[in-house]
C-alpha cells in the first residue's frame, strides 16, 4: 500500500473548455471540475472526482507532479474528510496517510454512515447526468432533422466526451445512442458512442457485433469481419454474428479467417 502525505490532501479544481456550435453561433464553454487530491511520497498525486455536493465518485487517477501543478488549483475554502474519500476507493488504490489528518469541526450529535450517503449521492448525480445526456441527444436529433448537421455533430460528440464517472450499467445509454446514430447514417459518431459503451463493458459480445455493423455500412469489410470474430470469440453461439459471418461469406466479402 502506497503512502500519502497528509499535508498534500485537499480539494482542487480543474477547468476544461470545448467549442459548441459553428459560425456566428460558435462559443467556448468552460466547465469546472472539483477533485480530492493527495500527494504521494514520489511527488506525484492521486486525484478523486467530486460531485457538486463534494462527495467522492468514480475511479482515482494518477497525475504526475508537473501536470498537477499546471492543471489543478487548490480550493482552500472546501473541506472533504480524507479518510472518507480513501474508504470509498478500491482497496488496491487506497493510500496510507503518514499521519492522521485534522478533522473539520462539526456540530454535536450523531453522524450518518458515510458510505451509504456517498452511494446515494453518486446515484443521484449519475441519474442527473443521464437525464441531461438524453435531453441533449434529443436536441441533437432535432438539429439534425432540421438540416443543421454540424450543430448536431457538435452535440453528439460533446455528450460522449463529457468527464462523467459512468458506471458499467450505463453501457446501455451509449449503445442506445450509437444505434440511433447508425440509423441516421452518422456512422463515425455512432462508432464513438459504441466505443464509449465498450469502455464500460469490454466483454459485451453484442457491442462488438454492433460495431461490426457500422464498419459494414462504411464498406470497411475487413474491420467488420474483425469485430464479428471478436464477438464470436466472446460468445461462439451468438446467432446474429454467426448469421452475419455467413452473409459475408456468401457475398464474397469475407477474407480468410484470422487465427
Amino acid at each position: 500500500m502506497m503512502e500519502a502525505d497528509k499535508d498534500g490532501c485537499g480539494v482542487y479544481s480543474s477547468k476544461a473548455s470545448s467549442w459548441i456550435g459553428t459560425g456566428v453561433t460558435k462559443r467556448k464553454v468552460v466547465s469546472k471540475r472539483y477533485w480530492f487530491a493527495f500527494r504521494l511520497h514520489d511527488g506525484s498525486y492521486k486525484v478523486q472526482p467530486l460531485t457538486g455536493n463534494m462527495v467522492p465518485v468514480g475511479t482515482p487517477r494518477d497525475v504526475p507532479a508537473d501536470v498537477f501543478a499546471e492543471s489543478y488549483l487548490h480550493e482552500p475554502d472546501f473541506y472533504v474528510d480524507p479518510n472518507r474519500v480513501i474508504s470509498l476507493m478500491p482497496e488496491k488504490d487506497r493510500p496510507q496517510l503518514t499521519a492522521p489528518p485534522e478533522a473539520a469541526p462539526s456540530a454535536p450529535g450523531p453522524t450518518a454512515e458515510p458510505e451509504p450517503l456517498a452511494k446515494e449521492a453518486l446515484a443521484a448525480e449519475l441519474e442527473r447526468q443521464e437525464n441531461e445526456a438524453r435531453t441533449d441527444f434529443g436536441l441533437g436529433l432535432t438539429h439534425f432533422r432540421r438540416g443543421n448537421t454540424r450543430k448536431a455533430l457538435d452535440i453528439f460528440n460533446e455528450i460522449v466526451d463529457r468527464d462523467v464517472s459512468w458506471q458499467p450499467e450505463h453501457k446501455h445509454l451509449f449503445c442506445e445512442f450509437g444505434t440511433g446514430l447508425r440509423k441516421t447514417r452518422l456512422l463515425d459518431v455512432a462508432l464513438k458512442h459504441y466505443f464509449k459503451a465498450l469502455e464500460l463493458s469490454p466483454r459485451d459480445e453484442n457491442l462488438h457485433h454492433n460495431i461490426a455493423r457500422v464498419y459494414y455500412e462504411q464498406s470497411k469489410f475487413d474491420r467488420c469481419q474483425e469485430w464479428l470474430e471478436r464477438s464470436l470469440a466472446i460468445n461462439p453461439e451468438l446467432a446474429p454474428s454467426l448469421q452475419f459471418m455467413s452473409f459475408l461469406r456468401k457475398s464474397g466479402k469475407l477474407t480468410e479467417q484470422r487465427a
